[in-house]
């Protein structure tokens, strides 16, 4: 499958409702993702997501996954993990683009973010 993941650090400040707590973690972050485009091309359809992590802390370093469910012609589905990392300092919330390309014929069925930790900085 041709895939292409790229993530570009907006720096964008947005109040959000929870979406993932971490209760084990020294700090809390809450992430949310929204899909905001779906271009369709030749070969290839492009996702852009835009994910939000806001936090209580000014400086945190949070782990997650972004959880894709690709769904091919037939039906059959596959799941498909991406782990990202985002270090915030001197802010409390940040917004990041991410793409992502499947080949022609393809489909994200689902997708969803799994916070893996949040550790504050100092």
């Amino acid at each position: 499958m041709f895939r292409r993941l790229v993530i570009t650090v907006l720096g964008l400040a947005v109040l959000l409702s929870p979406a993932a707590v971490l209760a084990q973690d020294d700090c809390t972050a809450d992430i949310r993702g929204t899909v905001k485009r779906k271009e369709a091309a030749e070969n290839h359809t492009k996702y852009t997501v835009r994910i939000d992590v806001s936090l209580q802390t000014k400086c945190s370093v949070v782990r997650f996954d972004i959880v894709v469910i690709e769904e091919d012609r037939t039906g059959e589905k596959f799941e498909i993990r991406i782990p990202k990392k985002v270090r915030i300092r001197d802010s409390v919330s940040i917004a990041q683009k991410f793409s992502y390309k499947l080949k022609k014929g393809q489909s994200v069925a689902d997708y969803r973010i799994e916070q893996k930790s949040c550790q504050a900085c100092d």
